[in-house]
Order: structure tokens, then sequence, then C-alpha cells
């Protein structure tokens, strides 16, 4: 490799380095942000494509894009480092009918949806039976 190539390939690498060091710059919140009015959220795919889209079942709409940890809640939770189960949306554990085929769940008393209409087990049915069966694009909001 002659002087000039060395250069040239010296020059490209401090080029990309700095390129990729620039953009966890650009990631920062900024000094006139306060942090204590600074919402975090952990999303693994990277940047929203359509952060006004909150339908999981859209096309193009990637599960861990914060909709998960806003709009979605389980019956229970396992916390793993203490070894149980959290009793999120459910009152009490599961129950099972005698071969396993049937679950009941006890629903807390005090959840509502965002509209403002409490949480029941009429209401969740209603939910699912009116998605289901709908192409995705039906579903896209």
């Amino acid at each position: 490799m002659t002087g000039i190539g060395r250069q040239t390939g010296l020059l490209l690498l401090i080029l990309t380095l700095v390129l990729a060091m620039s953009t966890a710059v650009l990631a920062q919140v900024g000094p006139d942000i306060p942090r204590e009015e600074t919402l975090i959220v952990d999303i693994l795919s990277g940047r929203v494509p359509n952060p006004t889209r909150f339908n999981p079942w859209a096309p193009g709409t990637t599960a861990d894009a914060g909709i998960h940890q806003f709009m979605g809640e389980s019956f229970w939770c396992v916390e793993y480092a203490q070894g149980e189960i959290i009793n999120v949306l459910a009152k009490s554990p599961p129950i099972y009918n005698d071969d396993f085929t049937e679950m009941t769940v006890e629903l807390r008393e005090g959840i509502y949806w965002s509209d403002g209409v409490e949480f029941t087990a009429e209401r969740r049915d209603l939910y699912h039976r009116d998605s289901k069966g709908q192409s995705r694009h039906e579903l896209q909001y």
C-alpha cells in the first residue's frame, strides 16, 4: 500500500468513527429539558417509524415500539428476581377446571379502559370479538 493509500484509509477510519459517535450525541436529551420531565421508553428495535400509530396489529408496527409498556397490561407479571407471580389485572391466580381445558380469571376492581369504561370480562371479550377475523389492514387506525 502506498503512502497515499494509507493516508486515505486512515482518514476514512477517522471519519467513520466521528460519524458513528455523532449519532450517540444526537440521541441525548437537550440541556434545556428538565430530567424529571423526561420519559424514557426502552424500544429494542430503534426509532419508531410512526409514533402516532397505537395499533399493535397494524402493518409496520413493531411489538416493542413502546406500546407494550403503555397500552397493554397482562393478567399477571412474573417477578424473576423474587421468584413470584404478581397479580396485575387479575385478582388471584388462574382457576383451572379438572382437565385444564378451561381457565377462569377473576378481575380486580377499579380498572378502566382509556375511555373511562370499567374493565370487565364482557368488555374484554367484546374487544377481542370485534378484532377477530379482520385483516391487519382493517385494524389500522
